[in-house]
């Protein structure tokens, strides 16, 4: 949801917290392996 109403916010700044996303998701398979 407060991804969401971020994203709705800024619409501009949307790619940005998908882009922020992609990097956590990475980091996180990292601290798997």
């Amino acid at each position: 949801m407060w991804g969401r109403a971020d994203f709705e916010f800024r619409n501009g700044e949307m790619k940005m917290v998908n882009y922020q996303l992609i990097p956590v998701n990475l980091k996180k398979k990292s601290d798997l392996g």
